[in-house]
Order: structure tokens, then C-alpha cells, then sequence
């Protein structure tokens, strides 16, 4: 399946006005997944990329971020689950779709975030802190540091792949139920 691509100079512009919709609602949002790759490894999003990906905590998010998103002119596409459990927020604005991934902690200091109608779950063995990565020039918020979380999730993530399974793929993916 080919997905459309983005006009990526108008995708770093609109990350960083969603980056500060959610600060503005006092939630702190970060950079992760495809687009921490893209940073980390390209300096810039994945050239085949066709989406951007962000992190929020659970605990941390309210309605009123999703409320200035959408004063902001970002279109709510789709949310799957729950703010208790696997929240999974799709947005768009000017041709650019991103997700939201809410993090959830365990009593034991590890934190996860869900996917795929509660099916997967992606743990990381601890929280992190964040730190400034720049992507095509902007400073973005990311867990810290970008290395140890991109080997978390994909193992060796120093090799582009072009074909990528976000369900069973990552190295921290836990399938829940079939």
C-alpha cells in the first residue's frame, strides 16, 4: 500500500505548532518513532516517511490540548481507545497526519504506549527524561537519550528499512490479544 507523502518543510513547521498547542494546555509533547529516527539518523524526516509521531503522558494530557489544537486549525482524524488506557490520537493540518501516543506508567518505573485496538503494547523499561534534538533545523523535545529509546523500540535502528510493521516489528512490542 502506498501511502501519500507530505511536503516535509510544512511537516516540521506543523509539529512545532503542535508541540506548542500542548505546551500552551501545560502538557509536554515529544518527538518518537519514525520521526526521532528521522532526526537522529537523517537529521531530517525519513525521506519515504508519511507521517510524524508524538508522545505525551497519559497523566500529563487534558482535553484542553486537543481543544487548542483544534482552534489552531489541526483536524482531529481519529481516536482510537481511551485516555485510560492505549489513547491514540490521529491529526492532520495542511496535508501533514501525525499521531499522538499517550504513555502510561507501571507501579514498577516502566512506562508503555498502546496500538492497534489495545493488540500491541511498546514498553520501555523506565521513564526518560527529554532533551532538545533538532530535526531540519528545529529544536524538538525527545527522550534522552534519542539512542538508547530508538534501540528500545527498533533494535538496530542504524539500518533504513523501507517496509515496517508497527504492530509485531518493534523490539519492545508485546502483542496483548490476538
Amino acid at each position: 500500500m502506498t501511502r501519500p507523502k507530505f511536503d516535509h518543510d510544512v511537516g516540521v513547521l506543523v509539529l512545532k505548532q503542535a508541540v506548542h498547542a500542548y505546551a500552551l494546555a501545560g502538557v509536554t509533547a515529544w518527538i518518537q518513532d519514525g520521526t526521532l529516527l528521522g532526526a537522529v539518523r537523517h537529521g531530517a524526516i525519513i525521506p519515504w516517511d508519511y507521517d510524524m509521531d508524538l508522545g505525551v503522558m497519559s497523566g500529563d494530557w487534558t482535553p484542553e490540548a486537543d481543544d487548542i489544537l483544534k482552534r489552531w486549525g489541526f483536524k482531529s482524524d481519529a481516536n482510537h481507545n481511551t485516555p485510560e488506557s492505549d489513547y491514540h490520537q490521529k491529526w492532520s493540518k495542511r496535508g501533514v497526519r501525525f499521531c499522538v501516543f499517550h504513555y502510561y506508567r507501571e507501579p514498577d518505573g516502566s512506562i508503555w504506549h498502546g496500538i492497534r485496538k489495545k493488540r500491541y503494547r511498546f514498553v520501555y523499561p523506565r521513564e526518560f527524561e527529554l532533551e532538545p534534538v533538532q530535526l531540519s533545523g528545529v529544536w524538538f523535545p525527545a527522550p534522552s537519550p534519542p539512542e538508547a529509546f530508538l534501540t528500545t523500540k527498533y533494535g538496530d535502528w542504524r539500518r533504513p528499512r523501507r517496509v515496517w510493521a508497527s504492530g509485531p516489528m518493534p523490539a519492545n512490542s508485546t502483542r496483548v490479544r490476538s
